[in-house]
This record gives C-alpha cells, structure tokens and sequence, in this order.
C-alpha cells in the first residue's frame, strides 16, 4: 500500500514539472514559445515622406529604441537600405534606393531581433506632385497669427487663418511656434505670456493630430517686434505667434 501511494506521488510531481507558467510562454501552433515582451522599438515618422519617382533620397527615421545596428527595410524588399547612419536612440539617417510610383511601408529590425513596422509610410510620385509638395512647404513656412492686448487666447479671427492654413499641419513637418508680445510690461511678464502665446497654439496643432514631438516652442516676450515705435498701430503687430516650419 504504501508503496502505491509513492507511486501516485511521484508521477503527479513530474506531471507539475512539465506544466510552464501561463506568465512565461504561450501556445502556438501547438508548441511552446517565449511568450511575446513589449518592445520600445517602434517606428514613428520618416522625413521626407513624399519622394519622386526613381530617384535616391536621403532621409531621416524618427520613432524610438533605434541601435548603432538596426537596419530598415522598405516594401517587400529582402535587404536593408544603404548608408544607415545611427544618430541616437531616436533617429536614423538612410539613403533611400530609387523605387517606383507607390505606397510602401518600413520595418525596423534591431540586432536583437525585435522589429517594427509602420504602414504607408512613403508616398512615391511623379516630379510634379513632388513640386506641389515642395511648392506646400514654401507656402506653409510661416504663418502668422495675432493676439489682444494682454491675453493669450485664440479668437475668431486667428482661428479663421488657423483653419484657413490646415493643410499646413501635419507629421511631414518639424514646427517652431514663436510668441511675442508688445513692449509694455516687465521683461518677466512679457516671456511668460510670449510662453503662453505660444503654448495655445501648440494645442491647436496637437488638436489636429500634430505629434508632439514634431513641435517646439520658444518665447521671445518684446525682443523681437515685427515694427518699432509707441502706439496701438505698432503694438497690435508685435502681440502675436509665428508657426514656423523646420525643414
């Protein structure tokens, strides 16, 4: 009898052995596999988005959890861009081979293994869509907005030539927001509200789905006025944002 009672014993404790923990693998295909980790790596932008038809571009990757040794691959293509150059954690810059007309999307690959993809990434066309492209960014590269004495929010009138411009804002683009003010008031309270200026414009780019790391903003209070002299003529020039875009 006892001798029966070991024997259940032992076979049930080798049963328990062979049972993996559901925190440490998952089932596949009926095998056991590593369970999957987040990864940090992910892929976020690349600059420019828009390229010609058949022609080499140089470009820039941003995203984070980027190693001196991830590659990058473009569409269905079996080998990496050339020339990938590791400049942080956060941004890569590559040579892109000429490709056809199309959309592509890029996979990040780390030495690790781990990867990333982001769909619709490149938009390649013909030279005149590149020009309209071009021809965009000319016209987007500072739009002006002004602001009431003393006060840092939106009114009719700015959200007008906001909205007038929304084809100025999106993830092709690096933006500067300035903020400005009159020369009444301390040189504090003039940086502060140039700050705030600044700031509320801001919000209205991420409102439209700006990211937020594409944007920087920078207060210059009464330091830079666009017109010189006393007077409401002058200071209604001077109380105002400029979005600019960083190429």
């Amino acid at each position: 009898m006892n001798f029966l009672i070991l024997f259940y014993i032992l076979i049930g404790c080798k049963k328990n052995t062979g049972v993996n923990n559901a925190q440490d693998t998952q089932k596949t295909d009926d095998k056991i596999v590593p369970a999957n980790v987040d990864s940090n790596l992910r892929l976020v932008e690349i600059f420019p988005n828009v390229l010609e038809e058949g022609v080499r571009s140089e470009a820039t990757v941003m995203g984070t959890g980027f190693t001196a040794g991830s590659q990058i691959f473009i569409g269905d293509r079996v080998s990496p861009v050339e020339n990938i150059v590791f400049q942080e954690s956060s941004v890569l810059e590559i040579t892109i081979p000429a490709l056809a007309k199309g959309t592509y999307n890029i996979r990040i690959e780390n030495l690790d293994g781990d990867s990333h993809t982001l769909y619709g990434a490149i938009d390649v066309e013909d030279a005149n869509l590149v020009d309209n492209h071009a021809e965009l960014s000319e016209r987007c590269a500072e739009v002006l907005i002004y602001f009431s004495q003393a006060n840092f929010s939106l009114d009719d009138t700015a959200k007008e030539k906001l909205d007038e411009n929304i084809s100025c804002f999106d993830n092709r683009f690096m933006y500067a927001i300035e903020g400005h003010c009159d020369e009444r008031g301390t040189t504090e309270y003039n940086i502060s509200l140039g700050q705030k200026r600044a700031e509320i414009v801001q919000e209205y780019l991420l409102s439209k789905g700006v990211l937020l790391d594409r944007i920087e903003t920078v207060s210059y209070g009464e330091e830079r006025p666009a017109t010189q002299g006393d007077g409401e003529g002058s200071w209604s020039k001077n109380r105002r944002a400029i979005i600019k875009i960083n190429d």
